[in-house]
């Protein structure tokens, strides 16, 4: 806990960084002091490195929420199906850009494309929902 107290707003550039200011980085402060208060009385070498653990382990598990978010699967459901699969195969099972080349037979700037030909429509279709929302 004291680690996340000392390194507070530390963290909050970390997740910021890290979401390109577009996530909510404030979630992301309350997920972690959760986890921290977890760990709390645990025997940890380094708090601040285990700190930054949480915290990477937070935005990695952001993919596989956003895949339980009906908006979300619907827009992914409208990629091209090549597109779908790379962008699948890299967020919601962690491989790298690399790794899925070889597995599909593609350049790696062909996979790199297509991550972000991705993630591009889907903050689009992300602006459109917030933009009704309001």
């Amino acid at each position: 806990m004291l680690a996340y107290l000392a390194r507070r707003e530390e963290m909050r550039r970390f997740f910021r960084a890290r979401t390109g200011g577009r996530e909510d980085v404030e979630t992301l402060m309350r997920r972690l002091l959760d986890k921290a208060r977890q760990a709390d009385g645990e025997a940890i070498e380094d708090p601040s490195v285990r700190l930054y653990h949480l915290a990477s382990s937070l935005l990695r598990d952001r993919p596989r929420a956003a895949a339980r978010d009906p908006s979300w699967v619907r827009t992914l459901d409208t990629l091209p199906p090549m597109t779908r699969q790379v962008f699948r195969l890299h967020r919601f099972e962690g491989l790298t850009q690399t790794e899925i080349a070889d597995r599909l037979g593609l350049s790696r700037r062909a996979v790199e494309i297509l991550i972000g030909e991705a993630i591009t429509r889907l903050l689009r279709a992300r602006q459109r929902q917030d933009g009704e929302d309001t």
